[in-house]
């Protein structure tokens, strides 16, 4: 009776221990959007976004976002706690200004969960001549 009892007392608490890990993991949300698809390097690009732990503001998710021009990464930040609005809000400016012209991937990644991402483009503003006025550089006819 006793060795019965051990035993379903030790199968009990093995299988409580590993269905209660499982079931008390935090579930993390992130999403990432842009004010914009295309930049010249003269404006600056809002990103914004929400990090969200079992639905409420994502503190100690430690936010990372990473801005790639193809594998390289040119530039990163990561939020605080303090950072991290009440709904899990957060957002930054970036300044392309040193950027080259090309495409880059903005990704968001946060403890817990899979990154998101959003592309853009950054454009040059070297000016291109406008063909309806006469070109200063030549002589006129």
């Amino acid at each position: 009776m006793k060795k019965s009892l051990i035993t379903s007392l030790i199968a009990t608490f093995l299988f409580l221990n590993a269905i209660l890990p499982a079931s008390a993991a935090s579930i993390v949300k992130i999403t990432v959007s842009t004010d914009a698809e295309q930049y010249t390097s003269g404006n600056v690009i809002n990103v914004s976004g929400t990090v969200l732990k079992d639905e409420k503001a994502g503190k100690g998710t430690s936010p990372m976002l990473q801005v790639k021009k193809d594998n390289t990464i040119v530039e990163s930040y990561q939020w605080k706690d303090s950072e991290i609005g009440a709904n899990g809000e957060i957002s930054k400016t970036i300044n392309p200004k040193k950027y080259e012209s090309g495409y880059y991937t903005i990704q968001l990644s946060a403890k817990g969960t899979d990154l998101t991402s959003v592309s853009v483009e950054v454009v040059s503003t070297i000016n291109k001549p406008d063909p309806s006025k006469p070109d200063p550089s030549k002589p006129d006819p």
